[in-house]
């Protein structure tokens, strides 16, 4: 939409200056300097971007862009991190064969005649005692429900790792759309720039003229060429119409270089911008949207999701099941207790016997479960029927990134199409303008034929641009939709 408004901005600016397109560019004679106030404002958008950094901007083409978006992206980053925790928890459910420590150490005052336990604590008549006690277990035999709990453990790294590819293909995608945005800016800002400068140019070739004829006594209307005050007025309301989009081209394009900036993760105050000068369409063959849709089931990251997790269903089903059979596991001990003083009135001293001195080592096998028949069939009844109903929703996630990818495909075939209608249209326009040019060198032509055929030039130059950017969108939302990120050197 402001591309369609702005080339109707030139159009009605070039219709309305038309006779300068005829008169030869004669040189005046500067009789008298005319001063004019420099306007800060228009100097700045006047101007190209790149002369108004403050130092040499680094070049980079958008394979540059790309790698560097790769590699400094915070956000693609923070995926990586998503990958360890989820490896971490993989490993925390990898206990079988692992063993388990615990260890406990306690220390106290005891009464040190055990036989008048109260009157000695109450008398001061104690002992301090220490006591350290190791034990060991180790998992043996689960009935399946650790190895249950690793393959879900494992399923929650894929799932982090696609969630990192798929951060990645979005990245890619707004990358490109950013840099074909930035090309978009600077060839409407050129556009209009062009057409500012000619139209000043008139501008002040009417208002040199003017002065003239007024200095000389000479009426406006015994002119070769009938300069009308009120289209003279017209005219530099266009231009300062232009001045306004051509700030707001100035302005998309500043937007879309700082959007580049913070999506490659370069730091604030970085000056860049991009290698190319020229918005040129991608070169790609779009091939039938049946291979398109075989890519997109093999690599799109959400249908991957959705396998993965309809899988994470079925193990937790299973793992509800299991719940209800034992665990079978190895573990041992080892404790040892002391006093600093001996215990007066003890009736056992072995070391299974004495509650104060001893040394106890012990070990053994055990088998442990818990049997809740209400509990756990309702749990399994209820992953049961979450596993049903991910399947179905898998099934219609599916049809729907079908959907999805044929609609992708056919906004990349009509773009396709319109740019080479584009294409034709402005190599028309251009032979319609070659044509009336001649035909007024020599006589035969009128001047309205010229700066119509000047018109459709400029029309069809801007529909052009227009559809070369829709057309590289399409191809970069395409890849997106497929899953599919292109190959960058590091």
């Amino acid at each position: 939409m402001f591309l369609k408004k702005l080339i109707a901005a030139i159009m009605a600016a070039l219709f309305i200056c038309h006779p300068f397109l005829s008169i030869a560019q004669d040189e005046l004679s500067s009789e008298e300097e005319v001063t004019e106030d420099k306007d800060p404002f228009l100097e700045e958008i006047l101007a190209e971007p790149v002369d108004l950094m403050g130092t040499a901007p680094l070049r980079l083409t958008l394979e540059e862009c790309i790698r560097i978006a790769l590699e400094h992206n915070a956000k693609l980053q923070a995926t990586g991190y998503g990958i360890d925790a989820a490896k971490a928890q993989l490993s925390e459910a990898s206990a079988n064969g692992w063993p388990i420590f615990d260890y406990e150490y306690r220390t106290a005052p005891v009464p040190a005649d055990a036989m008048h336990a109260v009157s000695s604590f109450f008398k001061g008549d104690m002992a301090w005692w220490n006591k350290i006690k190791i034990g060991l277990g180790m998992p043996v035999y689960s009935f399946g429900k650790i190895s249950l709990a690793k393959e879900m453990a494992r399923s929650g790294v894929y799932n982090a790792e696609v969630i990192a590819f798929q951060e990645k293909n979005q990245l890619v995608s707004k990358v490109r759309q950013l840099y074909y945005g930035v090309l978009l800016a600077e060839e409407v800002g050129r556009l209009l720039k062009e057409a500012h400068a000619r139209l000043k140019e008139e501008i002040d070739k009417r208002d040199k003229k003017a002065e003239d004829e007024n200095a000389n006594g000479v009426a406006n209307g015994g002119s070769e060429e009938n300069y009308s005050p009120i289209d003279n007025m017209k005219m530099k309301v266009f231009l300062f119409d232009l001045e306004k989009r051509l700030a707001e081209a100035r302005q998309k394009e500043a937007l879309a270089l700082e959007g580049l900036r913070v999506q490659m993760g370069l730091s604030v105050g970085t000056v860049f911008t991009v290698y190319s000068k020229k918005l040129r369409p991608v070169e790609a063959d779009l091939k039938p949207v049946e291979d398109y849709t075989n890519v997109a089931m093999a690599n799109r990251p959400d249908i991957k999701q959705l396998d993965t997790g309809l899988q994470v269903k079925k193990n937790q089903y299973l793992l509800e099941k299991a719940k209800l059979l034992p665990d079978l596991g190895f573990g041992g001990f080892f404790e040892i207790g002391r006093t600093v003083r001996k215990i007066r009135g003890l009736t056992a001293t072995g070391d299974f016997e004495d509650p104060f001195n001893f040394t106890r080592v012990g070990f053994g096998v055990q088998l442990s479960g818990k049997f809740d028949v209400h509990g756990g069939l309702s749990r399994i009844r209820k992953s049961q029927s979450e596993y049903y109903k991910l399947n179905l929703e898998q099934m219609i996630a599916k049809e729907g990134v079908k959907f999805e990818i044929k609609d992708a495909f056919l906004r990349a075939k009509v773009a396709q199409g319109n740019l080479q209608r584009a294409r034709n249209a402005e190599k028309t326009a251009r032979q319609i303008l070659f044509l009336a040019q001649s035909n007024y060198d020599i006589g035969v032509g009128e001047q309205r034929e010229l700066v119509d055929a000047l018109q459709l030039v400029l029309l069809t130059r801007g529909r052009y641009f227009e559809a070369v950017f829709d057309y590289n969108i399409a191809l970069a939302q395409l890849d997106e939709k497929i899953g599919v990120i292109p190959e960058v050197k590091k």
